[in-house]
Formats: structure tokens, sequence, C-alpha cells
């Protein structure tokens, strides 16, 4: 198996409407190349054109984690010739994608010491978005049949379940890896940005200067004027578990 970086990568991921674009962002601030063929939130298009591939083959069978290995090999000789062809130094490299938690146990054979930035934001505010293409894409991983449930009730469904393995995987897996909390980001950036600075083993010295990239959109909070008859005492303790306030 060829390995075209002399390093491993940052990889970017989160339940898709997370916030991850900032966070891509900001890694591209630093100087990683994210790579050249990104779309309008950040996506490395690379790799996001080929995840309806990849996610049929997990779980798939046996020659499936091949399959997914030949893809990201593919993809690392791509970014590779972008990163070359760059005119400035770069950091390193890296990428995001939303859907990269979905394969961690991939990455983590392929990079071994990569670092992995999950971003997560509050679930009841996930649940009433219009942007649920993981949820109806990825939920029958996840036991959730986003077409046999009302919506919010689904979406909040594989918000758990997705957030939750794919914190468990990244332990379980030993894979170097931040949480970044989204709403926290928002609302006292300084203290997040910090949290992503060091996990990269940067100084404060950028933290201005990423700070104000964040942008909170009006958005934020949006669960405390719905109606969240649809919510269990299970799921709060849910949310309340992978770090969110909840009445």
């Amino acid at each position: 198996m060829t390995h075209w970086f002399d390093s491993a990568p940052v990889v970017i991921g989160g339940v898709g409407g997370s916030g991850t674009r900032v966070a891509a962002k900001m890694v591209e601030a630093l100087g990683y190349f994210v790579g050249d063929d990104l779309n309008h939130a950040h996506d490395n298009m690379r790799l996001a054109r080929r995840f309806n591939e990849i996610q049929s083959r997990v779980p798939g069978p046996p020659d499936g984690a091949a399959d997914i290995d030949d893809i990201l090999e593919t993809f690392e000789r791509e970014m590779h010739a972008g990163f070359s062809g760059q005119s400035d130094r770069r950091a390193g490299w890296g990428w995001k994608v939303p859907a990269n938690f979905f394969i961690l146990p991939q990455l983590a054979r392929r990079y071994g010491a990569f670092r992995y930035v999950h971003v997560i934001r509050h679930g009841l505010d996930m649940a009433l978005s219009s942007n649920q293409n993981q949820t109806r894409n990825f939920g029958h991983h996840y036991g959730v049949d986003a077409a046999a449930r009302p919506l919010p009730e689904a979406a909040l469904a594989y918000w758990i379940r997705a957030n939750t393995l794919a914190l468990e995987t990244a332990r379980r897996l030993g894979v170097d890896h931040l949480v970044l909390n989204f709403d926290r980001l928002c609302t006292a950036p300084g203290a997040e940005v910090g949290n992503l600075l060091r996990f990269l083993g940067r100084d404060d010295r950028d933290l201005a200067r990423l700070a104000v990239m964040v942008e909170p959109p009006t958005s934020i909070g949006r669960h405390r004027d719905a109606d969240l008859a649809f919510v269990t005492d299970a799921d709060r303790q849910a949310i309340r578990s992978l770090g969110f306030d909840v009445a």
C-alpha cells in the first residue's frame, strides 16, 4: 500500500450541518493543504463524490475494505499532486468531508497516527435543520429509517447514534481526536480555537485571527422556541452525555 505523504493527515468530520466548514477553513488558514477541489462548504469533492460508493461497502463483503483502501489510495495520490503543485510551503495536509467519521476504521488502518477533528452541534438544533442528507443517506447504517418516522425524530436518533458511535470508535481504535463543540465555538470562540491549536501542536499566536472566522448562524438555539414533544427522556440523557444542555 503506497503512501504519498510523509506525514499523517488532519481529518475533519461530523454530522452534516454541524459546522465542519469553519473547522476546515481554520485548518487551512494554519497552512494545511485541504484540497484543490472544494465546494462552498469546503468539502473535499475528490473524496466526497465517492462516498456513495464507499457507504455501500461499509459493512459489506470481505473485499469491500480493499475497495475502500483503493479509493483512499487514489484520493491520496490526487491530493499529493495538488499539494506538490502549491507554490507556498504547507504545514501538512488533510481534508474535510462530514461523513469521514463513517470510515474511521479504514482511516486508522491506513494512516495510524492521523488526527481527527469531530465537530458536534446541539442535537436539537440539528434535528430541526433542513439539512438531513446524512440522515437519509446513512441513517440505515445506524438503525434509523428516515422514511418511517417524523423527520425531526429520525434526525435526532441519527445524531445521537452517529455521534456516539463515532466517538466510541475513535476511542476504541486509539485515534488521536478532538471534539470541537460548535455551540461553544460560537459563544466563546477563544476557548474552542485554543483547543484546536493545542490539538494541532500550535501555540496561541494564531488564536485571534482564527476566532474572527467564526460567524454564529442565526439558527443557533432554534430548538428553544420549538415543540419538543418528540424528545424522550432517553434522548435528553444522550444529548447531555454528548456535551449539551437540554431542559
